[in-house]
């Protein structure tokens, strides 16, 4: 009798040890399957531009002697004082493209300038080597725009 339990117990014990494994819980194991908790991580939006706030406002006639730094929403037209090279500026569309300008010289000549530049950029056109016009930003149909003697 002494050997038949010997036996058993033997067989049980090698029952036990197969390794063999049902969802990942070793057989005659108590223990619970692991679980798994899913994790969603989520970029946050990226942050809307922000738009500079301009020396001058959106004051358009503190650019009439060729010095200013306006916000601007098109269409904007500008009187200037002839002595800056420029009689009259335009800005018909301001777009993703960047800030379309027009205008009519001192001397009667035509200005067209399309000043575009990449978010944290500006960009410079001059005009007769006399009036630089730059953008400090453009957002959502909005401009800076700044007016300066070269």
């Amino acid at each position: 009798m002494r050997r038949v339990v010997i036996i058993v117990l033997g067989l049980g014990a090698l029952a036990g040890c197969t390794g063999q494994q049902v969802s990942g819980v070793p057989i005659g194991s108590t223990l619970a399957p692991p679980t798994t908790t899913a994790v969603t991580t989520t970029e946050p939006p990226p942050a809307e531009p922000t738009f500079p706030k301009a020396a001058d406002g959106s004051n358009l006639q503190a650019c009439f002697d060729g010095t200013c730094e306006v916000d601007v929403r098109a269409p904007v037209q500008l009187d200037m004082d002839p002595a800056t090279g420029v009689s009259h500026l335009s800005i018909p569309t301001i777009g993703p493209q960047g800030v379309h300008i027009e205008g009519q010289t001192a001397g009667g000549g035509t200005i067209t300038i399309d000043l575009y530049a990449d978010p944290g950029a500006f960009a410079e056109s001059v005009i007769n080597n006399q009036l630089s016009i730059s953008t400090m930003a453009t957002v959502d149909g909005r401009a800076l725009l700044r007016l300066r003697p070269v």
